[in-house]
């Protein structure tokens, strides 16, 4: 039997699978107006009709920390192109993949998303800093690695 076009796999795309999501945030307090924040989130995203995965990070030092109004954009060592957004405070992952079929002239676009459980720890310590009196208070936030399905809830073919 023949291989099974590009066009007529991607009409098949029903889900991504998200590896190892992982999440983690710190603020660091030392004065009502010295206060630092930091947040990042990574995973791999992969589209079971497609050869490859795309490595996915965003990064962050709002005091929001990754709030979901930010667009992150994932490499691939394709020209396809996929991006994300993600709000902590509710866990959703919206994902947004364009890839092409170019011996077929066409592309497809899948958009998706899904609100994460993610299973996270705070813990909290404090530092002195040399020579001063201040001391720093940290917060660290770190989720355990999640792997899930995304559903594709909007799928378009352009030939």
């Amino acid at each position: 039997a023949p291989a099974e076009s590009c066009m007529s796999k991607g009409t098949k795309a029903t889900s991504w699978k998200v590896h190892d999501f992982t999440y983690e945030a710190a603020h660091a307090y030392s004065s009502p107006t010295k206060s630092t924040y930091w947040s990042k989130a990574t995973f791999s995203l992969e589209n079971p009709v497609l050869s490859y995965k795309a490595k996915c990070k965003a990064t962050s030092r709002s005091k929001d920390y990754l709030n979901g109004k930010a667009t992150y954009t994932c490499t691939s060592k394709t020209g396809d192109e996929a991006t994300f957004t993600f709000d902590r405070k509710s866990g959703k992952l919206a994902i947004n993949q364009t890839w092409s079929c170019a011996a077929e002239g066409g592309y497809f676009t899948a958009k998706g998303s899904k609100a994460l459980k993610l299973d996270c720890e705070d813990s909290v310590y404090k530092t002195q800093d040399k020579g001063k009196s201040t001391k720093t208070s940290h917060r660290v936030t770190t989720c355990k690695p999640l792997t899930v399905k995304v559903p594709i809830t909007d799928l378009s073919a352009v030939l």
